[in-house]
């Protein structure tokens, strides 16, 4: 279920934030995280693929806001495990962030992430509904970064 690049031990440099909403993000979560993030002061880093359709939207946006670094096709096992954090989708991104041991706050995109949901909640680990968005922020500055 887990990729193999999750499961060798890297040891790297903790710096920024970790974002991913899966390769193809067809709901355009990322850009509305981005834009809850604007006054959160360090490096935010974007990973998708170039199955998202958002791409330019997200270019357009990073070009804008020079603190977020938009990264297309690149491995995430490496980029999640440089990271001192994550925001990712209640999805298989959360067991790869529980194996590499990066803590993380998960976004629960549709209905059937409930489950993931229910778990996430007794192992203690924040989940978030996207219609709660807007708490994203304050969420995020209750974690020692």
């Amino acid at each position: 279920m887990i990729k193999n690049d999750f499961i060798k031990k890297r040891f790297y440099k903790k710096e920024g934030l970790f974002i991913s909403f899966g390769a193809t993000d067809a709901r355009n979560i990322t850009l509305k995280v981005l834009k809850e993030l604007k006054n959160i002061n360090m490096p935010i880093n974007i990973y998708t693929t170039s199955a998202n359709t958002n791409i330019k939207k997200l270019k357009k946006f990073c070009k804008l806001n020079k603190k977020y670094k938009l990264h297309i096709d690149k491995n995430i096992a490496i980029a999640m495990s440089q990271s001192k954090f994550a925001i990712i989708s209640a999805s298989t991104l959360v067991y790869e962030a529980m194996q590499i041991g990066i803590d993380f706050i998960a976004i629960k995109v549709v209905d059937n992430q409930e489950g993931l949901e229910k778990c996430l909640k007794k192992k203690r680990k924040t989940i978030i509904d996207i219609k709660k968005i807007r708490k994203l922020k304050w969420i995020l500055q209750s974690y020692q970064m």
